[in-house]
């Protein structure tokens, strides 16, 4: 896992594309914790979480966070106030799980952390489009 690579909705992050195989990724770094959900694992690895579709042992949402550095191409990072990724990438609405997502931006979500009116970006989330 790369803590540096770019995010790019619907596709990948930390070096992981949606559709790749689990196996190799738990073969080059050991989780930390592994959740057994219905329908997949979620693996928990330093400042990344991965969800795993377990009939076809993929990975199917990718989570970064943390002492991630990679960012997304129209400015959106780790750390980043609320306030401005919604100035650079449009209004949010809340998405699925509870997360936040970007009206014009699919593939993508946000999680926050923080008082509100001063919440900052406390994880990304990659999902199909």
């Amino acid at each position: 896992m790369n803590l540096s690579e770019p995010i790019i909705p619907g596709r990948s992050a930390a070096g992981i594309c949606l559709g790749d195989e689990i196996l190799p990724i738990v073969r080059q770094t050991v989780p930390q914790r592994i959740q057994q959900k219905i329908g997949g694992d979620v693996l928990h690895f330093d400042d990344v979480i991965v969800w795993s579709d377990s009939a076809r042992e993929t990975v199917n949402q990718i989570a970064v966070f943390g002492a991630y550095t990679g960012t997304f191409e129209q400015g959106l990072t780790i750390g980043m106030p609320l306030r401005t990724a919604i100035e650079n990438l449009g209004p949010v609405m809340s998405g699925e799980d509870d997360e936040l997502c970007f009206e014009r931006i699919r593939g993508i979500g946000i999680e926050t952390s923080g008082d509100e009116g001063s919440e900052t970006i406390s994880h990304i989330i990659v999902y199909p489009q």
